[in-house]
């Protein structure tokens, strides 16, 4: 599988909707975010210009809450399925795997 370019990524400050990045030199990400206004579309390329850093954090709330559901099942002997925060776990699963080109 092909990684992405790594980030930072941003936004050109002359347009607001052409998103560079600079994981191997300036690469150009996306020339031209649309939108239903230009507002719209500035966001738009926030969003996606915060990708990298997104999908990282992540990556990382889900290896944190996975180690805290384990630790609560061991101390309170339950089954994973009962212990608050299991939806939120397979959200992050389904994101990062939607993030990476795999099905969730």
């Amino acid at each position: 599988m092909t990684t992405h370019t790594h980030g930072p990524w941003e936004t050109l400050a002359d347009n607001g909707v052409t998103i560079i990045g600079y994981g191997n030199g300036f690469q150009v990400i996306c020339s031209e975010v649309s939108g239903a206004t230009r507002a719209e579309a500035q966001a738009n390329a926030r969003l996606i210009a915060a990708a990298p850093e997104l999908l990282e954090a992540c990556q990382s709330a889900l290896e944190s809450l996975e180690w805290h559901v384990q630790q609560d099942a061991a101390l309170t002997d339950c089954v994973e399925d009962d212990i608050v925060g299991h939806g939120d776990i397979q959200s992050l699963k389904d994101a990062i795997a939607k993030a990476e080109g795999r099905t969730p």
